[in-house]
């Protein structure tokens, strides 16, 4: 009897461990499954970005995708959207680049002030529509952030003029339902 019992308590043990086992991998899956989930959120908030771009809207790209002559080993660039017409986008480049890519927020956060004089070189970079979005299909763009008044996560990205301006223009864009497919 007392071997009964014990083989009993073994089997009990080993459902038990095996439950376990279990429970652990239901986890791996949960946690993969929201990753995925927080994923294809955030890619849906890049291509919601991409399909309308506003002015002051800052992209980090791999810029090195865009333009194989610039440097492969720092190719990690913010474009800042100054101007959009019906064909067209017009960016300014940073002339601070990065090995890896890294948030726009955190960028905005830790890195050089993107009010210094020469944060963004004074040469326009024009794009077309398409080509935003083969950019957005080719993943060239890593992250978008779109300023929130003058700040982005409450780092400081815009001068006032800068903001004002912008408002206006995206006023215009927004009031003709301005969406590139």
């Amino acid at each position: 009897m007392d071997t009964y019992m014990e083989q009993s308590r073994l089997r009990l043990v080993d459902f038990w461990l095996f439950l376990r086992s279990l429970s652990d991998l239901w986890l791996i899956i949960l946690l993969l499954a929201v990753y995925a989930a927080w994923n294809d959120v955030q890619h849906q908030k890049r291509l919601a970005l991409v399909e309308q771009p506003l002015v002051n809207d800052l992209y980090l790209v791999d810029f090195f995708q865009i333009n194989n002559s610039s440097s492969a080993e720092f190719r990690y660039l913010l474009l800042k959207i100054i101007d959009i017409d019906s064909n067209h986008i017009d960016f300014v480049v940073s002339n601070y680049a990065h090995s890896k890519p890294i948030e726009v927020a955190d960028i905005v956060k830790f890195d050089v002030s993107l009010l210094v004089y020469n944060y963004f070189d004074r040469n326009t970079y024009t794009v077309s529509h398409e080509t935003l979005l083969s950019w957005a299909d080719k993943e060239v763009i890593y992250d978008i952030e779109r300023p929130d008044g003058l700040y982005i996560n409450g780092s400081l990205v815009l001068r006032p003029a800068e903001a004002a301006e912008a408002n206006e223009k995206n006023s215009l864009l927004l009031a003709q339902d301005y969406k590139i497919n």
